[in-house]
């Protein structure tokens, strides 16, 4: 009598242990094919990364050729040393043509970081060069820069400031770049 309700019907005993143990098949099966999927997804989520990479090298590399090319022919060109001397002698007498021959201050720093957004080979070099001046109202900027192309050297003209337009002598600042290529000839 004790398996049968009073209507007579059989009554079905409740078994926490076996419920515990479907509990814990169905989370450990669960845990697997989540396990599984994510592997999947991480094996998938690496073969992109890694076409990802293979693409950004590409496009490197090909910049760096357009690079090369363009610059390429100049390149021969430049210095293969640092010589700060010959960049301000040079300089002093472009600006003593100009009727500069006293109150310039330079400043030279070697290899400094390069003006240029895109990559430049390892081997070439930047030199930073500030030029202050004072100068009268005959200061023509634009036949100062006409000359600077006329040089032997290369010269990337980063920064040009005139403070005072006003007055009869106007400060001058300019940041210049040239570049040598680091090489040793034996």
């Amino acid at each position: 009598m004790p398996n049968r309700n009073v209507f007579g019907k059989r009554i079905k005993r409740f078994n926490p242990l076996l419920w515990i143990f479907l509990v814990f098949i169905i989370v450990f099966v669960s845990r697997f094919l989540l396990l599984g999927t994510m592997a999947n997804q991480l094996e998938d989520e690496k073969r992109k990364e890694t076409e990802v990479k293979r693409e950004i090298n590409a496009v490197i590399q090909e910049e760096e050729s357009d690079f090369q090319s363009s610059v390429g022919p100049y390149i021969t060109r430049l210095p293969n040393r640092y010589q700060p001397q010959a960049i301000e002698q040079e300089l002093r007498s472009l600006l003593m043509i100009l009727g500069f021959d006293t109150l310039v201050r330079f400043t030279i720093e070697d290899q400094v970081s390069s003006p240029f957004q895109a990559t430049v080979p390892s081997l070439l070099r930047s030199v930073k060069i500030e030029i202050r001046l004072a100068a009268d109202d005959t200061f023509n900027p634009v036949e100062l820069l006409d000359l600077l192309k006329e040089l032997n050297r290369f010269y990337y003209v980063s920064d040009f400031e005139i403070e005072g337009w006003n007055t009869d002598y106007r400060s001058v600042r300019i940041i210049l770049y040239t570049f040598y290529y680091e090489v040793e000839i034996n």
